[in-house]
């Protein structure tokens, strides 16, 4: 998974302004003028399709950024397995399901410093956290680690071990 490009990246979550795929979509943009060969696959479907789609043309991101819509549970697996990252930005969450679950399938979460994110990915142990207010974080951990493939990794290793703790029968 680590050493492949483009690295695959996925979000996964309702298109909504609680979401914010707005600040995922310009981080990207800086990961693109930065030189980094990726695609992006956001699935999930809301009120703000249109807008994120408008946005993705005129950052001029339709080769790197695709709107996939609503998918079954199978498909969000498959998406999954092809991953490097899984990249959350909402303004506020809960507990995440998305980056436990992409834990079990060796992605390493990215995920906005809100509530619990920075226990979710273990300080810096299995993930990144990064602030809201800087396009420019996310986009610097994703350089970061495209050119660190060991630590890439350790974070797949630790997040592994991790999800073993979370499953019914641990």
């Amino acid at each position: 998974n680590a050493l492949r490009q483009p690295f695959q990246l996925t979000s996964v979550g309702a298109l909504d302004e609680r979401k914010n795929q707005q600040f995922l979509i310009r981080a990207l943009k800086v990961v693109q003028e930065k030189g980094v060969d990726f695609r992006c696959y956001i699935y999930g479907d809301g009120e703000l399709r249109g807008f994120l789609q408008n946005l993705i043309e005129d950052l001029n991101l339709q080769e790197q950024v695709l709107l996939c819509g609503k998918v079954s549970h199978s498909k969000i697996r498959e998406a999954y397995r092809k991953a490097d990252f899984v990249i959350q930005s909402p303004r506020l969450e809960g507990y995440g399901k998305v980056p436990t679950e992409a834990f079990f399938y060796g992605c390493i979460p990215l995920l906005s410093d809100v509530n619990v994110s920075k226990q979710i990915v273990g300080g810096t142990e299995r993930g990144r956290c990064f602030l809201l207010d800087k396009p420019d974080g996310l986009a610097q951990h994703l350089l970061d680690l495209s050119t660190n493939p060991k630590e890439m990794v350790r974070l797949i290793r630790n997040g592994r071990e991790n999800a073993k703790t979370l499953t019914l029968e641990a």
